[in-house]
Parts: C-alpha cells; sequence; structure tokens
C-alpha cells in the first residue's frame, strides 16, 4: 500500500510543475515506494508523463529536479514523453515503471463558469 503523503507529494509536484510552465498531467511511482517495501529515507522514484518530453526530454531535466525542492526532497522524476512511455521497448527503467507502476494524476482545476445575465 502506498502511503498517502507520498500521493499527495506527487500530486503537489505535478501542480508546481504546471505551475512553472510544464504540463505533466501525470507521474508514475515505481520503485520500492509503489511495491510497498519502502523505507522513511527512501527515494520517491517518479516518470513525468509530458507530450513535450517527446520532442526533448532532456531539456528540462535540471528544471524538474530543481522543482523538487519546492514538493518534497525524495523525489527522483525522470522526464518521459506519452509517445515514449506508450511504444518504448527498451528502457528498463519504463518496463519496470509500466510492470509495477501507479499512476498519478494531478488534480483537475475547475475553471469558474460567468453568469451570463
Amino acid at each position: 500500500m502506498v502511503d498517502k503523503s507520498v500521493i499527495q507529494a506527487v500530486r503537489h509536484y505535478l501542480e508546481v510543475l504546471a505551475a512553472n510552465g510544464i504540463n505533466a498531467s501525470k507521474a508514475i511511482l515505481f520503485g520500492s515506494q509503489a511495491r510497498g517495501t519502502s523505507r522513511p529515507e527512501s527515494d520517491i522514484e517518479i516518470l513525468v508523463l509530458a507530450k513535450e518530453f517527446d520532442r526533448n526530454r532532456w531539456a528540462k531535466e535540471s528544471k524538474l529536479h530543481i522543482l523538487t525542492l519546492q514538493a518534497d526532497y525524495r523525489l527522483q522524476p525522470i522526464p518521459v514523453g506519452i509517445r515514449q512511455f506508450l511504444k518504448d521497448e527498451v528502457s528498463p527503467v519504463i518496463e519496470m515503471a509500466r510492470r509495477e507502476g501507479i499512476e498519478i494524476k494531478r488534480k483537475p482545476r475547475w475553471k469558474k463558469s460567468r453568469e451570463r445575465h
């Protein structure tokens, strides 16, 4: 079972990314946190999925790491494009995330409707 605080940290991180111009609507939690074998000092390993990473995923990698400080220092994000996640047959990390990963979505933002008179 995944600790609720881990899920909250990942969701908060996705919000931080959105506020900083990275449109990642979901992350895949994998590793010991997803398996339920984590310890208090364990990292939170996530694939950060965004269409923009299909073009150049490494361009924003350092920004992804810097922004973890606004959510949880244990986060270890790996940028992955949506297409790459669906089609990659080489990466052992992506394969592990597919096999044992838990999808965590960013909470939807509700737009206020304008009343018309």
